[in-house]
């Protein structure tokens, strides 16, 4: 889906999901989010299309405890106990997924709403003009 600035949809959904692994991983470095590097290392993407080749839906994956590294809370959190667990050092959040994502989210959704548009606006007038 190219829109008439030259801008292929497709291909900015492709690196963008690429693009979201880099800056997780950097951001994991960045906060030291590396006890066994399997967090890291568990780092996925995967985009589905549509037949006609038009991307419908980005997939992310990683394992479910990063959720809680990114919270600083985890097995043996209790509430009010603010992470400590008496037998490890105090628990702290490392954010290293949200910040980023959704904002970086809502960006490829202005693209998207902006190529999609441009189409549509595209198909009209070549159908009040005859062009096929």
């Amino acid at each position: 889906m190219t829109n008439p600035n030259g801008v292929n949809f497709n291909e900015y959904a492709d690196a963008w999901a690429q693009m979201m692994l880099t800056i997780w991983s950097e951001k994991m470095t960045a906060l030291d989010v590396n006890d066994t590097s399997a967090l890291q290392q568990s780092l996925k993407t995967e985009v589905i299309r549509q037949s006609g080749r038009d991307v419908s839906k980005i997939n992310h994956f990683f394992n479910y405890y990063g959720i809680y590294v990114a919270k600083g809370v985890g097995k043996g959190y209790k509430r009010g106990n603010g992470g400590d667990l008496t037998f490890t050092p105090k628990r702290v959040a490392k954010p290293w997924f949200s910040g980023k994502y959704w904002y970086s989210k809502n960006k490829l959704l202005s693209k998207m709403m902006e190529s999609t548009g441009n189409n549509y606006l595209i198909s009209i007038s070549n159908i009040l003009t005859g062009k096929k």
